[in-house]
């Protein structure tokens, strides 16, 4: 799997490659920056949500997943795949209400969200078992928030054509 790297271009040294951390870092420069047809990813009033909602896909979607097939006891496992389907329930709720991640438009939140469930959804939900991943495919709301997302320019060519009917 690729990662982003943010490089020096006079060393050419890897800086940082912590993907939150890019991504946050880019899209507050880029927040300020806004025009016509660009989307200002990281409104500083929003940051807080941004923020809240990144350290909840860190720790209950991507972390809990990762525990929920690999966790040696049975116990953990369980606990972590119901915090994982708390965590999906959730943003399913939300997404019933609002069409992006945070409201109305379309933040930094979305990018994170984007990726959280993508990988999910082409990594971890393979390695979990047949009751549980159908457990985590049954969000319909955040099924069809990936396939909104989809449509948008920015988001289309991020997913090999391949993926694109496991994802939707």
């Amino acid at each position: 799997m690729d990662a982003p790297a943010l490089c020096d271009g006079w060393t050419g040294r890897v800086v940082s490659n912590h993907m939150p951390d890019i991504l946050r870092d880019l899209a507050g420069q880029l927040s300020d920056h806004g025009g016509p047809g660009r989307p200002r990813l990281r409104p500083a009033p929003r940051a807080t949500d941004i923020d809240a909602l990144r350290e909840l896909l860190d720790e209950d979607i991507t972390h809990a997943a990762w525990q929920a097939w690999t966790a040696h006891e049975a116990q953990c496992r369980d606990v972590s795949l119901e915090r994982l389907l708390t965590a999906l329930g959730r943003l399913d709720r939300r997404l019933a209400v609002a069409p992006y991640a945070l409201g109305d438009e379309l933040t930094a939140a979305d990018v994170d969200l984007w990726v959280a469930l993508v990988q999910l959804d082409t990594e971890h939900r393979f390695h979990l078992d047949a009751d549980a991943a159908q457990r985590v495919s049954r969000h319909e709301q955040l099924r069809a928030y990936v396939r909104r997302l989809h449509d948008h320019p920015a988001f289309h060519t991020t997913i090999p054509e391949a993926l694109q009917d496991d994802v939707s």
